[in-house]
């Protein structure tokens, strides 16, 4: 139930009392559960409203809302290094507000029936009026500390639907107010933060006090005819009591008892490598078809088993680089001697002082007591049980992905040949995604060329290592729509020239496209015979460095297309320096791009 008084000087009578609204609403949640920070719900509230100027509910103001709740809770969390003492929730919901019809005939009929008039802001407020319904948007945060839990919260209510009713802009400017639809509509929108805590002064007994300062942060200083203001701020103290239908779970006390060590002998044994006899570090042995607990061989490959019964053991053991193996464990019956230990290796016999692999307990029947733990832990030298795992072969695997060299788009349908350095070749053609995958590569330097419609033929150099997963995106150079590569009587002439790093041997970027159009030429026309890659530079510097300066240039450009299918006895390459330039270096063409330096 709700019962307020209003007192005010901007209106007749000066005291607003509102008695006996009442409301009621239910809520659906899904289930807590462990481990699920997440949960979800709804909300359905129903208000009932009293008339003005009389007691007893009057039907036309009643309205309701409906409510959609999410919660975050970091501190839901099975582990306690994962929980976070915070909680963060959320809520959407539309208000179906009908209080302006408890106000229509006051306001529309003639005195001495009614006011003709609209009621002013005072009277909205105090009554708490409303000519609109509203979207509510609610967000919230509360840290969880044991016995407080401090909180911030913001909503607003954004005023939606004006039921046809219509604001006389002349009355309202007369009572200080404008209309909804000639201001924005989140300044007069009621919208409030609240900063505030609860506290919990005694656990688990449902008492809890409440304490907040609320500040109004939409419709306290601008108003409009159809929405009731906001207080500027407000304090809220509160004392709620919490009682639980149902009686607390009782505490189960779980008394710990240690298990009796089963009875059985303890295995000790070595992962070696099969044909070398080498301990595989740090193998993995699963126990196959029974449930227990497997175990890691040390650094040399020793492992010791926990308690057996007698019986046959199958081992499922594993290593980084060493395919996946089995191992069989023969524990004998008990009143049985153990076996004694084999040798290793030749090279390691076993003696009378090495212990046993089979390590017998104190409980075992016509068993002599064990050796002490630390030495019954040690496994023997000459052990018997003995697990080889097969090296996995040495290679590597190469993930290549093929794309354009100005979108970056993939490139379809192309065919990749692979050799590597022991000069074993194997093709693969392509769909549209441009990946390839290549498996069982021999680790080393590898060349693969690729060909693809509408793209210049490239040759690329990898190098694979043993054991490794090599990703490489290459890019392709689009053939051009008007060749760059022309045969001039006995010349070939680029309609563009091939540009280097300054200073230095090293192509550009945008140079590699042309050597690849020059190589596709050569390659398609042996009748062209035998070529030389001539090196230039113009006459700045000495002639020293331009000879070294175009002979290296002029060697990386035979160089690449040698690498691109060019028969190196067709090509030969030739610095000239400044002796030769293709354009004369006088000043104004002293860096001409023909010349480059």
């Amino acid at each position: 139930f709700h019962n307020r008084a209003t007192p005010n000087s901007r209106s007749r009578p000066e005291l607003l009392q509102v008695l006996g609204d009442f409301n009621i609403g239910a809520k659906v949640f899904t289930p807590r559960e462990v481990d699920q920070p997440w949960s979800f719900g709804g909300e359905a509230e129903l208000w009932l409203f009293n008339g003005t100027g009389g007691v007893g509910l009057d039907g036309r103001g009643t309205s309701f809302a409906l409510r959609a709740l999410g919660t975050l809770d970091l501190d839901n969390r099975k582990n306690p290094d994962d929980r976070v003492p915070v909680r963060v929730h959320a809520n959407l919901g539309y208000l179906f507000d009908n209080t302006g019809l408890l106000v229509e005939e006051l306001e529309t009929r003639e005195p001495p029936a009614g006011r003709g008039e609209r009621i002013t802001r005072a009277e909205r407020f105090g009554l708490g009026i409303n000519r609109v319904d509203f979207f509510g948007i609610g967000i919230g945060a509360e840290y969880l500390f044991p016995a407080v839990r401090p909180f911030v919260e913001w909503s607003i209510d954004v005023p939606v639907n004006r039921q046809s009713y219509v604001c006389n802009v002349e009355q309202a400017t007369d009572h200080g107010d404008a209309c909804l639809g000639d201001e924005s509509k989140f300044p007069v929108a009621p919208s409030r933060l609240t900063v505030g805590a609860r506290a919990f002064p005694w656990e688990g007994r449902g008492l809890a006090l409440l304490g907040a300062f609320e500040i109004g942060t939409g419709a306290t200083s601008l108003f409009v005819d159809e929405v009731a203001p906001e207080l500027p701020w407000s304090i809220w103290l509160g004392l709620a009591y919490a009682v639980d239908t149902q009686p607390p779970r009782p505490r189960v006390v779980v008394e710990r008892v240690e298990a009796p060590k089963p009875a059985g002998y303890t295995v000790t044994g070595q992962v070696v490598e099969r044909g070398s006899l080498t301990g595989i570090p740090n193998a993995i042995l699963r126990y196959t078809g029974v449930r227990r607990t497997g175990m890691v061989a040390d650094e040399t490959g020793h492992f010791t088993t926990e308690p057996l019964e007698p019986g046959t053991y199958t081992l499922t053991v594993s290593a980084e680089r060493y395919k996946t193996g089995e191992c069989t464990l023969t524990v004998p019956p008990k009143g049985s001697a153990p076996s004694a230990a084999a040798p290793a290796s030749p090279a390691a016999p076993a003696t009378p002082e090495a212990p046993s692999p089979l390590v017998p307990l104190p409980d075992v029947p016509g068993m002599a007591p064990p050796a002490p733990a630390a030495e019954s832990a040690k496994p023997a030298a000459g052990a018997t049980v003995q697990c080889e795992l097969e090296k996995e072969p040495r290679v590597g695997t190469l993930l290549v992905q093929l794309v354009d060299s100005e979108t970056y788009a993939p490139v379809a349908g192309a065919r990749v040949r692979i050799t590597d350095h022991l000069g074993r070749e194997l093709v693969l053609d392509g769909d549209a995604s441009g990946a390839f995958r290549f498996e069982n590569v021999a680790p080393g330097p590898v060349k693969l060329t690729i060909d693809a419609p509408g793209y210049l033929p490239n040759v690329t150099e990898i190098t694979v290592q043993e054991y490794d997963e090599l990703k490489s995106r290459i890019p392709l150079n689009a053939r051009p729509a008007k060749p760059n590569v022309q045969l001039q009587g006995k010349e070939i002439r680029l309609r563009r020239p091939i540009t280097f790093q300054a200073g230095s041997g090293q192509l550009t970027p945008e140079s590699r496209a042309l050597v690849e159009e020059l190589a596709d030429y050569l390659r398609n026309h042996p009748e062209v015979g035998n070529i030389e890659v001539q090196g230039h530079t113009d006459d700045a510097g000495s002639t020293v460095t331009n000879q070294t300066l175009s002979q290296n240039r002029a060697q990386a450009v035979a160089d690449a297309l040698v690498r691109l299918g060019v028969d190196a006895g067709r090509v030969r390459a030739k610095g000239y320096g400044a002796t030769k330039p293709p354009v004369p270096n006088t000043p104004a063409e002293n860096r001409h791009p023909k010349n480059p330096g």
